[in-house]
């Protein structure tokens, strides 16, 4: 147990050993070798002590509690700050190092950019599709967060088939041969979300750490935010948890769709990689968006 002094500390450097002071509560300090002996109004207790330097040591019964003067608890909490900094900036740097390796493509419709990874036998649009991207090809904006950067939502999955169908036909010639745009299908969602991870996130298991790669429920401020700008994936790919709901080219029961990645509104549990949601084709939410895929077209 590590506490702050609370003017310990410094009460025990005023005493010399075998004499006590009294302090403002009525209560007797009082050092005899290694022992500290506290007597107060409502009763008296005697343990074994050590003070070195900015920490004092109290042990009862094999029981110990570690004091420290609050300067040195800042300057610990400030060593491990910077420590920690340190280590995400190494952790990123190497990330960006493998995602540099992982093949790229990129083009543009009427000036708005398009960027997806080869994952395996298909590519995957490094971000959800954002509302510039959308306006490109549909000329309208169903959004109810306005914002060119941030991802498009208030979309129905019929709506995502009239635009992969104007896509195909716009891009044609910027795609590459034998391959068509898609809404990926569950399976290949979860594939490249978890890009070679087993565990609940593609970061691990430890959902305290979601608010580094994820807008969700626990940080977004009830909205949605630019794409891109957490930690992306192993292969590259950006808000695959959080921030708007994906639809999937899967059916479930009946004539329900599927949709991936949890999003602003939900908690961490439902930006699980294996965790789906399902809605009418026609169903649409302010949470709720797509990401691009390009697959083989046979």
């Amino acid at each position: 147990m590590i506490e702050t002094t609370h003017g310990v500390i410094e009460k025990l450097e005023l005493l010399k050993d075998g004499t006590g002071i009294v302090d403002n509560q009525g209560v007797t300090w009082k050092t005899q070798g290694s022992r500290f002996y506290l007597t107060a109004p409502w009763g008296a207790k005697a343990v074994d002590y050590k003070l070195s330097g900015s920490v004092l040591t109290f042990t009862d019964n094999g029981t110990s509690t570690v004091y420290k003067r609050p300067e040195l608890l800042e300057r610990e909490r400030k060593k491990a700050e910077q420590e920690a900094a340190k280590q995400v900036a190494e952790a990123k740097k190497k990330l960006e190092k493998d995602i540099a390796k992982i093949k790229r493509l990129v083009f543009k419709i009427k000036g708005v950019e398009f960027a997806f990874r080869l994952t395996n036998d298909f590519w995957m649009a490094e971000t959800e599709t954002t509302q510039a991207q959308w306006k490109a090809v549909m000329g309208n904006n169903p959004s109810a967060f306005k914002g060119d950067k941030l991802p498009v939502e208030r979309v129905s999955w019929d709506d995502c088939q009239e635009f992969v169908k104007k896509l195909n036909a716009a891009a044609v010639r910027e795609i590459p041969s034998g391959f068509k745009f898609s809404l990926p299908t569950e399976k290949q969602w979860e594939y490249a979300c978890r890009a070679g991870s087993t565990t609940n996130y593609y970061f691990g298991d430890d959902e305290k750490q979601l608010g580094d790669y994820a807008w969700y429920g626990g940080n977004s401020e009830k909205k949605t935010h630019e794409v891109g700008t957490k930690v992306p994936n192993a292969w590259g790919l950006y808000d695959m948890h959080g921030n708007v709901w994906e639809w999937t080219d899967s059916a479930s029961s009946g004539h329900y769709r599927v949709y991936r990645g949890g999003s602003w509104h939900y908690g961490a549990g439902d930006c699980r990689s294996a965790s789906p949601s399902y809605d009418l084709p026609e169903g649409s939410n302010p949470d709720l968006g797509l990401r691009l895929a390009l697959v083989p077209s046979k």
